[in-house]
């Protein structure tokens, strides 16, 4: 991806925080990424919206790294992967995460999927020769996941969608929105 420019991608409220797909300049892109369910916006991308993405990143000979960690934690709308949608193993790589969904947060237990070509990229420049989980991590990781029943969430995870936006205490409209910026960081002398 070496040569590569990065562009932002405004998310604004009145396209329910997903990019617009035809605003985009293609020119130099390599690489898009996308992160839905959006933290902190809360935005689910819908199969029409990652059927555009996949077609538009097709035609232009782009790799899509999606994002995919809050998988279980949407508002409503259940989320999609994008490998459900038909070209997305030709252009695409998912990125997910043990870390939200079996509250495994500080075991830092992940796994990427998607086109050969993508996966095959990430193995030579990161593979776990330097590092690596403990044996008993990556056991919990492969009997959590094992705990799925087809495309049915492991029983403990079941109903976060309606924990997350019924049993905070915080209005649903208020979870689901980002209006400003937050403001830049700010060095601490």
């Amino acid at each position: 991806m070496s040569g590569g420019k990065a562009l932002a991608i405004p998310l604004l409220e009145e396209h329910q925080f997903l990019p617009e797909i035809g605003e985009i300049d293609p020119a130099g892109a390599k690489i898009m990424y996308l992160n839905y369910p959006n933290n902190p916006t809360g935005a689910v991308a819908g199969r029409g919206f990652l059927r555009e993405a996949v077609d538009f990143a097709r035609d232009r000979n782009i790799v899509i790294c999606y994002d995919n960690a809050y998988s279980e934690m949407s508002f409503g709308e259940a989320a999609h992967s994008i490998l459900e949608i038909p070209g997305a193993l030709d252009c695409c790589v998912e990125f997910n995460s043990c870390s939200k969904t079996f509250n495994m947060t500080g075991a830092r237990i992940g796994f990427a999927v998607g086109a050969a070509d993508a996966v095959g990229a990430l193995a030579k420049v990161k593979s776990q020769m330097d590092s690596g989980l403990p044996p008993y991590v990556q056991r919990a990781g492969a009997y959590a996941l094992s705990l799925y029943k087809g495309r049915e969430p492991p029983a403990g995870s079941r109903g976060m969608r309606k924990r997350t936006s019924k049993g905070t205490g915080f209005p649903r409209a208020r979870t689901q929105r980002c209006r400003y910026p937050l403001p830049a960081a700010r060095t601490l002398r």
